[in-house]
């Protein structure tokens, strides 16, 4: 054999050692907190530091968007919350006029826009701009709560995230859920928020780690959030890089499970493939613009919670590693047999941990109609990440369909094959027949 071969095997061997150890390293990573999440998340006292009346500004942007940002805007209105305290706020960035009109007579002030270029800091910027002009009660708010177009927020909400505010929290996420279940690519989305929300959220909490943000269905301090967003120019995945700036603070982010928003899951496979671009795209852009402050900050107080962060983005996201490890240890297993194995019994793990977190959460009844779905999407993922480059330089939309009420969404929650453990609870109120 000569020289020249003999390198190339070794490099050959060293990559697939780097990828093996990245790829194990990513699933117990992901392992150790989903064991976590098996466990029991207990409610832990605090002296409140304010008391009295709780005041919101929701802000709801949206692109190119329908009838859904009208049901968005009317369902804060339902909510079983004070309305003196709740001012709501519309931002229609490109939406025709009708749609406009339809948010307004929700109960909406709407902000009509046409950016150049269309992100949601951009809107949410032109919102605090324009609460500066003294419209209602919108500067005097404690805090700020962001929605997309698509979300409506159930009974309690409010409730839910004031009495997290009155324990010291400076950001509140929300427990978003599944408002449709039409389609295998939608249970998959379903079943995957639902394990995100174990995952990324319950289970950092109880580690005594800031929960992630998911980008909506997320509340904030008003001036804490209107200092970030003026001084923020992210185009896709600003909660990323908010959440990040949060922890460097040393701010607390609390995660209300009881507060329970839905969210349009997408039904067909092209959609999904392009909101995950933009999502990964976005993940790996903030993992090299963090990774200086990580490391600067890794030996202070601050520095486990921003390392879990990084470490969140360095890894795979969960579906990857679920099938890029039993597909590299079946490719090596004749000629690495080591890394082959850690490769397997990582793969092993996650697959046991996902199935009990599956039926912890009550979802397990679905699963059959996803798997094949699940394997078609994920090879669309690794599609994904090779065109990820100049994903995160524009705004890239993602279409919904929308346009139907949260007591419609409630009606046919309560009749869903699956539901997520205590979302019935928290829907219960809108089964009434008499509530409008």
């Amino acid at each position: 054999m000569s020289v020249a071969v003999s390198i190339v095997i070794f490099v050959l061997k060293l990559l697939l050692w780097i990828i093996t150890i990245w790829l194990a390293a990513g699933a117990l990573h992901w392992s150790v907190f989903a064991l976590i999440a098996l466990g029991r998340m207990r409610s832990r006292r605090c002296e409140p530091r304010q008391t009295g009346a709780f005041s919101y500004l929701v802000m709801i942007p949206g692109y190119r968007m329908g009838n859904e940002l009208a049901e968005a805007a009317r369902a804060v209105r339902l909510a079983d919350y004070d309305q003196k305290l709740i001012d709501t706020v519309v931002i229609a960035d490109h939406c025709d006029e009708s749609v406009c009109r339809a948010a307004e007579d929700a109960g909406g002030r709407v902000i009509r826009l046409s950016l150049e270029r269309s992100t949601k800091v951009a809107s949410m910027k032109a919102a605090f701009e324009d609460a500066r002009g003294g419209w209602g009660t919108a500067t005097q708010a404690d805090a700020v709560l962001i929605l997309d177009g698509d979300n409506l927020v159930a009974p309690g909400f409010f409730t839910q995230l004031t009495a997290h505010f009155r324990a010291n929290a400076d950001a509140v996420q929300g427990r978003r859920v599944a408002r449709n279940w039409d389609t295998p690519v939608a249970q998959l989305d379903m079943i995957s928020e639902a394990l995100n929300n174990a995952v990324f959220r319950r289970a950092r909490v109880m580690a005594g780690l800031p929960c992630s943000l998911i980008g909506s269905a997320m509340a904030f301090r008003y001036s804490l959030l209107e200092r970030h967003i003026m001084d923020m120019q992210s185009v896709g995945g600003f909660d990323k890089e908010l959440e990040m700036r949060l922890i460097a603070e040393g701010r607390k982010i609390a995660y209300a499970e009881k507060a329970v928003c839905f969210d349009e899951k997408l039904p067909d496979r092209a959609a999904f493939a392009q909101q995950k671009r933009r999502w990964l795209s976005a993940q790996f852009v903030y993992l090299g613009r963090t990774a200086g402050a990580v490391a600067r900050a890794l030996f202070t107080c601050r520095g486990p919670a921003m390392l879990d962060k990084w470490l969140q983005w360095l890894f795979p996201p969960r579906v990857l590693l679920l099938m890029l490890q039993p597909l590299l240890a079946l490719l090596i297993c004749m000629f690495m047999p080591a890394p082959a194995f850690i490769l397997a019994a990582g793969f092993a793990l996650m697959a046991v941990l996902h199935a009990a977190l599956i039926t912890r959460e009550g979802l397990m009844s679905v699963m059959p109609s996803v798997l094949m779905e699940g394997f078609t999407l994920t090879l669309q993922l690794v599609g994904a990440l090779l065109r990820l480059r100049g994903a995160n330089r524009r705004f890239i939309h993602t279409p919904h369909e929308g346009g139907v009420s949260i007591t419609e969404i409630a009606r046919a929650a309560a009749a869903a094959p699956a539901l997520p453990a205590g979302v019935l609870d928290a829907i219960r109120p809108l089964l009434d027949d008499k509530h409008e």
